[in-house]
């Protein structure tokens, strides 16, 4: 009876330290993603890009729960999608979040 609780006990510690090494290794090699993604409505106060036409962004805010002067940045992938994009309108829109980048993912007009 002892012997079987040694091992067992044993081999809950292996499983732990196992995870554990895995986890470790994830987060030494980059693996780990701090990527949030987010769905919400946007209002969209400002467009703009860059001097040699190849980043798209918006400056927006989400009128359910910020305030105007809280208004973000998000980047557009797509000039075309950037180009159909209006100031003043809301639209409802998934984007993801790295870091200080947030990319665009979806778009659709509420007005």
């Amino acid at each position: 009876m002892k012997s079987r609780s040694y091992r067992v006990a044993l081999g809950l510690i292996v499983v732990i330290v196992l995870v554990g090494s895995y986890f470790i290794f994830l987060k030494q090699t980059g693996h780990v993603s701090n990527v949030k993604n987010t769905a919400s409505y946007i209002k969209v106060t400002n467009k703009s890009h860059s001097d040699d036409f190849k980043k798209y962004w918006i400056l927006a805010y989400d009128p359910n729960n910020q305030k105007e002067n809280e208004k973000f940045k998000i980047n557009i992938e797509e000039n075309m999608v950037w180009n159909l994009i209006e100031v003043g309108k809301t639209y409802f829109v998934s984007y993801e979040q790295e870091n200080d980048q947030i990319r665009l993912l979806a778009i659709k007009h509420i007005d």
